[in-house]
């Protein structure tokens, strides 16, 4: 059996200043694209329904969606039928700072979450224990809790069973052939955790293909794909019809296809919004950085008038860009109140261990922040 070693690849992400279009497309979307409508709001095409996604950290937490591939909608993908939502990318352990989940971790199995009772049972199954996030998961349907780990991880999750690695099944486990495999499902080697004994005994079933337009993830959800109908997009009931989702789909209006309208698709890279005089880069990959001054911007090769006005929720649904990069410098750089920090390899290991989560600067820019070593 082929053993899979998995290497950390240290990379740069360039500056790209790109601008989505802001036109319509007259022929159908292929399937597995992601569309934006003339509202804002994003959806996730299948062969017969579109998906919306709640939140970006929902996009975001699916590592190969990109917002600058992002297309704009056809009128046939209007007439597509709304099916439940997108769920966060499964096999992987998410905590939550909203609703009445507020506080708690769950993990992402075939479109359902397992409540971990503690944060030992979380650790003791082999997962990082992630910052938390604004991913509302009062609103996705659970499957049950994760009180202890004797028993085999659920489906979805990635393990290392003597340095083999193995995708959990519902009947086994699939072997994952080569790198290209796994990270074209947008996983990372940090998402792979020890097997454990009961683990070791379940058969291996097949192998693990790699993904093809139109998929999400490697197994396919437990719950079907719910229509609209007198219920909320999650199949339960609607038991306040004064809320805000419930008085749409009871009055037969089209729910949209985020909460709070904060997965918007901004036409610029630079956005600022009304309230301040901060501008910032926001990535593709649902991070941002303040630019320290408008002689930066213009470091770029860029003005004032090529900011975008936009709201402070849109701003502030984009988490801060964890680490920095120079051309031709080897160093990653951490930036904090008193500058910028260079950081150890373990440290890039722990802080900013994929490539989304490094941005390129140039040196201009580098020479504005203080630099400790």
């Amino acid at each position: 059996m082929k053993r899979f070693i998995v290497f950390l690849f240290l990379s740069i992400i360039s500056l790209p200043l790109t601008v989505l279009a802001d036109g319509a497309n007259t022929t159908p979307s292929p399937i597995g694209s992601n569309i934006r409508f003339k509202d804002g709001s994003i959806w996730f095409r299948r062969e017969n329904t579109r998906q919306g996604y709640t939140s970006l950290e929902v996009f975001s937490s699916y590592r190969f969606n990109l917002l600058d591939q992002v297309i704009p909608a056809s009128p046939d993908d209007y007439k597509l039928t709304i099916a439940d939502p997108v769920t966060p990318q499964d096999g992987r352990a998410y905590c939550t700072a909203l609703g009445a989940s507020k506080g708690s971790c769950f993990l992402m199995s075939q479109g359902q979450k397992y409540a971990f009772i503690n944060l030992d049972v979380l650790k003791g199954a082999g997962f990082i224990l992630p910052k938390p996030s604004k991913i509302d998961f009062d609103q996705i349907p659970t499957a049950g809790n994760i009180s202890e780990n004797q028993t085999a991880h659920k489906p979805g999750v990635f393990i290392n069973d003597q340095d083999i690695v193995k995708l959990i099944t519902e009947t086994g486990t699939l072997t994952v052939p080569d790198l290209n495999t796994f990270y074209s499902w947008g996983y990372s080697y940090l998402d792979i955790v020890p097997a454990n004994t009961a683990d070791t005994t379940l058969a291996v079933v097949g192998t693990l293909q790699p993904r093809k337009a139109g998929q999400l993830n490697p197994l396919p959800k437990k719950l079907p794909t719910l229509a609209i109908t007198n219920q909320d997009q999650l199949g339960m009931s609607i038991s306040t019809p004064s809320s805000t989702l419930g008085s749409q789909l009871l009055n037969n209006q089209v729910p949209i296809g985020w909460t709070d309208n904060l997965l918007t698709v901004p036409k610029s890279n630079l956005v600022k919004s009304r309230e301040s005089n901060t501008v910032y880069y926001l990535t593709s990959r649902g991070y941002k950085k303040p630019l320290t001054s408008e002689a930066v911007l213009n470091s770029y090769g860029k003005g004032l008038g090529d900011v975008e006005i936009v709201s402070e929720a849109l701003i502030n649904n984009y988490l801060p860009i964890p680490c920095i990069t120079v051309f031709a410098d080897p160093h990653v750089y951490r930036l904090n109140q008193s500058g910028a920090d260079i950081l150890k390899q373990e440290e890039i290991a722990s802080r900013c261990p994929y490539p989304e989560q490094r941005l390129e600067i140039n040196t201009f820019e580098l020479r504005t922040y203080s630099q400790n070593k």
